[in-house]
């Protein structure tokens, strides 16, 4: 068995929006390699845990140099793993959670990895795929997509085989690429919480006001877009101003915006449609709206100009909708 500690200088990234589940917890990030992807009949032979303190970054390595170390480097472990409060992985609890779970039963250890501490970032990819647009959720993907670019070029499949190889042969320089390979899982995956700004900056919307020649700035987080027939409804939350509350109706849209406590809620009227392309769709026709000029269509369809797409088949045209945030504020204050 072979434990390696690395330390690095380094700041921890927290977004935003993470702040206040991470505030006043202890949290780690961990991967696992194994030898196949049977839980029974498989052994887990490497397993990372990273951890930051005092503005610096651990990594842990527990590495089996036998396959009969796995129950070794589990107690290791999991010693190490009860001091968290919130375990973060990519893939964790379809993966490595139910796997560490089955082999720490099997060598009769009496402790569970339980999921209600997990936070797995492959979730996170998945449920915000319509924002995200990777090409797959192959964590090597979701790197390069954050401009993360890594030396260790092996598979997972590929370190398997390396590992039996080292078995047979004890060459060091195997067993090097393999903890080269777990060592940069582990060291990236912090890297990755850079997709909850992504998320939040699709759900965030600045808006410069202007009233009595004075300048507010009001930035509104959506909570909820949602189709009802034919309104559209936004809900959302927007920093709190001491403007006048707005409660505001037109013809085409109402407005109801709680400004003492950032209340928002907007309802608009649109039309149900098809695009060439024969997929469904809904829009507003700018000109009943009375809106500027300054409103124009951001989709990639070349329409009539006074057509702004609100959502095509299940996918919602973002900026469009924020853009007609923006003249229905305009038009209010």
């Amino acid at each position: 068995m072979d434990i390696t500690h690395n330390i690095i200088n380094e700041n921890f990234y927290i977004p935003p929006s993470l702040e206040k589940i991470f505030n006043n917890k202890k949290v780690c990030f961990f991967d696992i390699e194994t030898t196949g992807f049977s839980r029974k009949n498989s052994k887990i032979i490497l397993i990372g845990l990273l951890y930051f303190t005092d503005e610096k970054i651990h990594i842990k390595q527990y590495f089996a140099d036998k396959l009969t170390e796995e129950k070794d480097i589990l107690k290791l472990f999991i010693k190490d793993i009860k001091k968290f409060d919130i375990y973060i992985s990519y893939n964790g609890e379809t993966f490595d959670i139910p796997f560490i779970n089955k082999r720490l039963s099997h060598h009769g250890f009496n402790y569970t990895i339980y999921k209600n501490k997990s936070m797995d970032l492959l979730k996170t990819v998945r449920n915000n795929k319509h924002i995200l647009n990777f090409n797959n959720y192959k964590l090597k993907t979701v790197e390069k997509n954050l401009d993360i670019y890594r030396e260790d070029k092996i598979t997972g499949k590929e370190s398997i085989k390396l590992y039996f190889e080292y078995l047979k042969k004890k060459n060091y320089n195997y067993k090097k690429i393999i903890l080269k390979h777990n060592y940069e899982d582990i060291y990236y995956l912090p890297k990755i919480l850079k997709i909850y700004d992504k998320i939040q900056d699709y759900y965030t919307h600045k808006l410069d006001l202007y009233l009595y020649d004075n300048k507010h700035t009001v930035n509104i987080t959506l909570d909820s877009i949602c189709m009802n027939k034919n309104l559209l409804n936004i809900t959302g939350k927007t920093t709190t101003t001491d403007l006048p509350k707005q409660i505001y109706y037109d013809q085409n849209f109402s407005l109801q915006w709680l400004t003492y406590n950032g209340e928002l809620n907007i309802e608009i009227e649109i039309t149900k449609g098809e695009l060439s392309n024969g997929n469904n769709c809904y829009y507003i026709n700018k000109n009943e709206f009375q809106f500027t000029n300054d409103l124009n269509d951001l989709s990639a369809y070349n329409l009539p100009e006074n057509i702004i797409l609100i959502q095509e088949n299940n996918q919602i045209l973002i900026n469009n909708i924020k853009n007609i945030l923006t003249e229905i504020f305009k038009k209010v204050i």
